[in-house]
Parts: C-alpha cells; structure tokens; sequence
C-alpha cells in the first residue's frame, strides 16, 4: 500500500478494524460499510488483510526455530537496572530546612556548598502508573497511537552498562585488585588507560576496607586524624545504648553487592555526580556501619580541595537510586 493510493483510508483504523479491536463498537459498523461503499477501502482491507497473513506465517516460522538467547551477563545488568528504576523523586527543590536536613545530610552549614537532594533509593514496590488515558475519536477520522512505553527503561539500562564498563577500568588493574593506589605503586594495565583516568569522576589511593566501624556525625565531621583512628567495630561494642546483638544485620550481609568491582565503580561515580564539584580523589572506601546501620563510608578531596566525608547505603550506584546518600559532611 502507498499512501498517495489509498489517501482516503484511515489505516489505524483499519488495521484496528482487521484485528478485532474495534468488536462491539460503532466504530465496527461504520468501517464495515466503507469497506464495502468505498473502492479505495476495500482495496486497502483486502491489501492488509493478505500482509497479516504474511507476517502471521513468517512468526511461526520464527517460532519454530530454536530460540535466541540474551547473555546472561547482559541480561543480569538489564534486570537490575530494570528493577532499581523506582518511582521518580519528588520535589527535588525542597528548602534546606526539609527533609533532607533532618535525615542528616549536611552541607551549606559546614561551609561547603549547598546540599543537593539525594535521590530516593530504590523501592520494593512498583512504580505507579498516572490514571486514565486517551480516549478514541468517533469516526473514520484521525486516532491516537497506543504505543508501549518501553523507551525509557531501555536507555536507563543501555546507560547503566555503558557507566559499569568506564567504571571497571578505574578500579580493576592487570592483578585483578583495586587499582591506581598511590601506597602500592602500582600503575594502569595499559598506557590506553591513562586518558580514561584524565576524565574519570574518581580515583582512589588504596584498597578499600572492611574495619566494620560504626561511624557517626561526630566522628566524621571530625578532622582527618581522629576520623582514621582505630575504632571498636559495631559487632563488639557494649549493648548499652545500642541495638540489641541478635537484631543487628552484619555489615557484609547488606553491602555484599558493593564488593564487586564494577558495582563499587557505579557507586563511587554516583558520589561523584551528586557532589558535583568536579573529579574526586577518594583516600578511604570503608565497608562499615553508620549509626548501626550497614553503610559505605567514603572520604575524599573534591576538586576545589575541600576533605568530604560521605555515608552511602547499600543502593548505592543502582539506578534511580543515585548515590543512595545517607550522610555527608564537610571534614574539618
């Protein structure tokens, strides 16, 4: 069919027409008369009519066949992304005196910049779907497309994998292990790495830990020396004052996701994009507690040269989740 051959027929409606969708409505009458008044009608049901037929046998034949199948790291990544997209953050223009100040996220007050909003971690529960829809026109005329939103989940996770693999060459060196550590020398595996480093949102100087520390306002906000000093891990302080010992979730349970390399990338450069000051030069990467709760400790130099400390939870780097912020301070 072209169109300039069949300009006065409504092909949407037609074709809506041939697949039974317009059953039961008046819509089904007035295309059934002009299929049979009209000559560039009917021409143009008998022409779809036999492509359907068509498309209808070469799907079987595709069925037929053995089916194709998604690498399962590919699918694995899709399926994250897919499920860490939750429900689009509210306000995010919310006045300092909001929320956001109350779950413990400094920032103008410390005297760096002004806190910006952290994103909602991702939910259990589904996104919700606005109510109503687009109605149908009456007649042969003009009528809305029902498309199927997929677009968007689909970009979100094209653009998560493209950040997990600029993510893995900052961390991963020719041994396998944490790299670009200033302690241990060690050095890219490639030259070809150096001008991905030159744009990186992050580079580290060391490993990360697994002290198991409970961190607090205090101790964070504190200077460099006391923020580094040994600290009894959260496991084996008194029960006075904390949590019972058999309600507490081991750190390692919760963070686990976070020990493998490309998703400590995605978190780091989640940090990154929400400070927002330029790249940063991360000195302790902490698998730790804050206030009893699991959490990823993060000090670090922004570009400006001001010492941060940052308190990430166990969503961190997950789309729609951002750096799942719990704390941050300026330090000193």
């Amino acid at each position: 069919m072209t169109a300039r051959k069949f300009s006065g027929v409504d092909h949407d409606l037609l074709a809506d027409y041939l697949g039974g969708a317009l059953d039961g409505t008046p819509e089904q009458a007035t295309v059934a008369r002009l299929i049979d008044d009209d000559p560039a009608w009917a021409e143009a049901y008998a022409a779809l009519a036999r492509a359907v037929e068509l498309v209808r046998a070469d799907l079987s034949g595709w069925a037929a066949g053995p089916a194709p199948e998604l690498p399962l790291a590919v699918a694995d990544r899709i399926t994250a992304a897919l499920a860490g997209a939750g429900p689009a953050p509210v306000d995010a223009r919310r006045e300092a005196t909001g929320p956001e100040v109350a779950a413990g996220v400094s920032g103008a007050a410390d005297g760096g910049p002004a806190p910006r909003p952290g994103t909602v971690p991702a939910q259990p529960t589904g996104g919700t779907r606005p109510a109503g829809g687009t109605g149908r026109h009456t007649g042969p005329g003009r009528r809305s497309r029902r498309w199927i939103r997929i677009a968007g989940p689909v970009a979100l996770a094209a653009a998560s994998v493209t950040a997990v693999g600029l993510g893995v060459g900052n961390l991963v060196g020719a041994g396998g292990g944490f790299a670009g550590s200033v302690a241990d020398g060690g050095r890219p595996a490639a030259d070809e790495a150096a001008p991905m480093a030159a744009v990186a949102p992050f580079r580290t100087t060391g490993p990360p830990q697994h002290s198991g520390t409970d961190y607090g306002p205090e101790r964070l906000s504190g200077r460099t020396s006391a923020l580094n000093a040994p600290t009894t891990p959260a496991g084996d302080k008194d029960a006075a004052g904390d949590a019972p010992r058999d309600q507490r979730v081991p750190f390692a349970t919760r963070l686990d996701r976070l020990g493998q390399p490309a998703a400590l990338a995605a978190c780091l450069a989640a940090i990154s994009t929400e400070h927002a000051t330029g790249p940063l030069t991360v000195d302790l990467v902490d698998f730790a507690t804050y206030q009893g709760v699991p959490a990823l400790v993060v000090t670090f130099v922004d570009a400006g040269g001001a010492r941060w400390a940052w308190v990430s939870g166990p969503e961190c780097g997950v789309p729609g989740s951002g750096a799942d912020t719990r704390f941050r301070t300026r330090v000193g």
